[in-house]
Order: C-alpha cells, then sequence, then structure tokens
C-alpha cells in the first residue's frame, strides 16, 4: 500500500503510530520494541496469569505474590534453615533451655493478653 500510494517508510511508521495513538494503543506500540526478543514467553505468561484470573483490578496483588514467591520466601526459608541449623548444633540442655525460654515467652504473652481482655470486660461491665 506504501508503494502505491508513493510513500516512504518513515511516513508510513508515522501513520501507523498515529492509527495507534487514535486507538489508544499507543502503549503498546512503545512495549513491542522491549518485548520482541522474548515475544512468546511474554504471550505465554500472559496466557498463563490471565487464565489464573489476572485482570486490571488485582495486577497489583498478582506483582506482590510473584515478589513473595521470588524474592521474601527464600529469604525465609533460608533464615529457617539457619535456625534449625542452629538448633541442631546446641546441646540437649541449650536445647531444652531456648524451649522452656520460648513457654514461658508464649505463657507470659497469653497471660498479658488475658488480663487485657479481663480489663476490658470489667471496664465495659462498669460503663
Amino acid at each position: 500500500m506504501a508503494i502505491e500510494l508513493g510513500l516512504r517508510e518513515g511516513q508510513v511508521n508515522k501513520f501507523f503510530r498515529e492509527y495507534w495513538k487514535l486507538k489508544r494503543i499507543d502503549k503498546l506500540y512503545q512495549l513491542y520494541p522491549e518485548i520482541e526478543p522474548s515475544l512468546p514467553s511474554f504471550l505465554k505468561l500472559h496466557k498463563a496469569l490471565k487464565k489464573k484470573g489476572l485482570n486490571p483490578q488485582n495486577t497489583e496483588s498478582f506483582v506482590g505474590l510473584i515478589e513473595l514467591g521470588i524474592v521474601k520466601l527464600p529469604r525465609t526459608v533460608s533464615a529457617a534453615s539457619s535456625i534449625i541449623s542452629l538448633y541442631f548444633s546446641l546441646s540437649y540442655w541449650d536445647r531444652y533451655s531456648a524451649w522452656v525460654l520460648s513457654t514461658a515467652i508464649g505463657t507470659t504473652l497469653h497471660f498479658r493478653l488475658s488480663l487485657l481482655l479481663f480489663e476490658s470486660s470489667v471496664y465495659y461491665l462498669l460503663i
């Protein structure tokens, strides 16, 4: 068509970009050069995410979940592995002491919560 109209490549590309702007899909035109080398993978990813319920309203939560799985989960697993290794490197008495301490802390927190609930119940009855 460009040859029939006697247009140069630059003019055709300009008209093409303007057409995309009119259709409000110019962002896609800007994105294409970035994703062109990996377009098949990008399309597979898009299709898979769409199957899992991705839509414009929940895109941010999807990104958060991906970050959780890629960044935060491995850190957590690594930290847990370190703690488990440390725990098993302790002697029996050191492990027992750690258990007693954690039980005492848990009991203290439970007691504080119970006391807070009791105080709020008394306050409610006095009102």
